[in-house]
């Protein structure tokens, strides 16, 4: 786009000649100082060009080559002397002439357009030299070629004849043309080399003016022709170009990566949970991330002008924590944390890192709570070690009972009473305190039965009673008991709402399931339930369990109900009924699917 418009300028000169003579008409007796005007536009971008490149040497040696800053800086000083002997001028050492004049103009051409195609010939070697150095090359360089031309002006080729170039001048002209074009032609082909695209442009643009400059100088008539200034226009326009490079690369990229670094880290600042706080030397605050934006309460969008001082707070809790006063009024508990901003020897700054301890100190009385709790389970959990650890298993009665956590939520019990042994499990809902609580009622009403005059309805309805009495509402217990009479094998049973217990007869290799009408433990205060006598035969098996040992949340089936059965059936009944019930629960595991999640317990009788 901007190459189009430079091509329309510079047409337009040579379409309508007449139009631009008429225009420059007026200007042209004051040539001369027009055309020192130009120069020192030229003169002062080069040396502007020179100057920033020496002091942004560090930031812009990667991206702008010191090569070109000299060949400028070479480029200003010939110019200078060009604008000084131009004719018309005063004594400058030496008459002033067109002759000498334009040997000035044509070998500061030739110099900025020889460097810069070397620089992007050899752009490797070239961004190696030393500053220094260069510089002093460019300087030597050009006191050589300005003392050349003073000595042996006189002896130089003609450049300019009766105010026409000549065909030496404009052959020069052509070779800096071509060493430009060379330039915008890489430019094209590597553009991939370009951290940026507008750098490129930029060099294309630059280098496109200094070649429509060179044409306006090959085809002007006369030194004082408008053709003469378009030429020192667009030469203008091409030094402007690689000055904004240079301003590009060495100022405005720094400054906008430093933007980018700052809003990037200001965006990490607000990912962070710890509050960030900036002040200045008085204690205004300059910068708060979002999580001390929260923790101070401020409103969203304030322009007020706050001090740190305002949130700061003397009063301790308990003299370990630290207190901030939120933008509110409320105290917030916090640890607080001050770094000095150094500059310069000189404090400019404090920068504040806030630590919400609102949720330390809730989890720390919640640990308090939770070992207190811990504490109440262990002594609960010891209570129940002590009490089951009175039950023995033997080749008869056999049983096994795993908590799912600390604390065991099944009930099982074994009273023994002459011929007759009553056996007993439950399922308690809830777990925990409550649960061993429930166990020690129903230890203490074991204790008083009869089972020679108390049939296991009887029982049942007790523990009802009771347990509606001492207990809150929402919690509830199945049961099963039995009363077995080893002397006639008689088995009387009563169930509260429990799983079936399993009568399994080796002979015919059958299953019977024991269940009675009846409501769970707690549901109801009044509530009857039945007893039920079957007689059993030798060698049969009778199987009480909780529902936790069937449960399994990851069986389509919903439970190992039949795989405790064929469990049953291939288990090796000669075992003794304590070894038995290990084994059972143990294949039973083997089927499961999903994870536990209950207390699982299996009593076994042999009969």
């Amino acid at each position: 786009m901007y190459i189009l418009v430079l091509c329309i300028v510079c047409a337009s000169f040579f379409i309508f000649p007449t139009f631009f003579t008429t225009l420059y008409e007026p200007l042209q007796p004051s040539h001369a100082v027009n055309h020192l005007l130009f120069e020192m536009i030229s003169i002062f971008v080069a040396m502007s060009i020179a100057i920033h490149s020496w002091i942004t040497y560090g930031e812009a040696k990667a991206h702008f080559p010191i090569l070109l800053a000299a060949a400028f800086f070479s480029v200003g000083i010939l110019d200078t002397f060009h604008a000084l002997t131009f004719s018309g001028m005063p004594l400058f050492f030496i008459e002033s002439s067109s002759l000498t004049s334009t040997w000035f103009w044509i070998l500061a051409r030739l110099t900025e357009s020889a460097i810069l195609a070397l620089v992007f010939l050899t752009p490797t070697i070239t961004s190696r030299l030393n500053r220094n150095i260069t510089f002093a090359i460019a300087t030597v360089y050009s006191i050589i070629l300005i003392a050349f031309i003073f000595v042996f002006h006189q002896d130089l080729p003609l450049l300019i004849l009766e105010g026409t170039p000549t065909l030496f001048k404009n052959s020069l002209e052509l070779i800096t043309v071509f060493l430009h074009l060379f330039v915008i032609f890489h430019c094209l082909k590597h553009a991939n080399k370009f951290n940026s695209i507008v750098i490129r442009n930029l060099y294309i643009i630059g280098a496109f003016s200094m070649v429509l400059s060179s044409i306006f100088f090959v085809r002007y008539q006369s030194v004082d022709a408008y053709l003469n200034m378009a030429g020192h226009l667009f030469k203008i326009i091409g030094y402007s170009m690689f000055f904004i490079v240079l301003f590009t690369v060495s100022v405005k990229a720094p400054f906008k990566n430093i933007t980018r670094l700052h809003d990037r880290n200001r965006m990490m600042f607000n990912m962070l949970e710890l509050g960030i706080i900036e002040t200045n030397a008085k204690g205004a605050i300059h910068y708060v991330n979002m999580s001390a934006k929260e923790l101070l309460q401020l409103p969203a969008n304030s322009t007020e002008i706050l001090l740190m001082s305002q949130f700061e707070s003397k009063a301790t809790i308990g003299e370990i924590y630290e207190e901030i006063t939120s933008y509110t009024g409320e105290k917030i508990p916090v640890e607080i944390d001050r770094f000095p901003l150094i500059e310069s020897k000189k404090i400019i700054g404090y920068f504040y890192t806030l630590r919400d301890l609102r949720e330390a100190i809730e989890n720390e009385r919640l640990a308090k709570e939770k070992s207190v709790t811990d504490f109440e389970i262990e002594t609960a959990a010891a209570v129940q070690k002590d009490f089951y650890s009175e039950i023995s298993s033997g080749d008869q009665i056999g049983f096994v009972s795993y908590p799912f956590k600390r604390l065991n939520g099944d009930f099982y019990n074994i009273l023994k009473q002459g011929s007759k042994t009553m056996v007993t499990i439950a399922d308690i809902s809830g777990k925990g305190i409550p649960a061993a609580i429930q166990t020690s009622l129903m230890i203490g009403a074991i204790e008083h039965v009869n089972l020679h005059h108390e049939k296991p309805d009887q029982f049942v309805e007790f523990i009802n009673r009771m347990f509606s009495k001492y207990s809150k509402s929402e919690h509830f217990m199945t049961l099963f008991t039995m009363i077995y009479d080893e002397e006639t094998r008689m088995l009387q049973y009563c169930s509260a709402g429990h799983e079936p217990s399993l009568l399994y007869n080796k002979g015919t290799n059958t299953f019977n399931f024991l269940e009675t009408k009846g409501a769970a433990i707690g549901f109801f205060k009044e509530a009857s339930y039945e007893t039920k006598t079957i007689q059993l035969s030798k060698d049969d098996i009778v199987v009480l369990y909780t529902d936790g040992l069937i449960e399994d949340r990851g069986n389509l089936e919903g439970d190992l109900f039949e795989d405790m059965m064929d469990s049953i059936r291939h288990s090796d009944l000669t075992l003794s009924a304590d070894t038995l019930s290990k084994h059972l629960i143990t294949e039973v595991e083997k089927k499961r699917q999903g994870l536990i999640h209950d207390d699982r317990t299996v009593i076994v009788l042999k009969t």
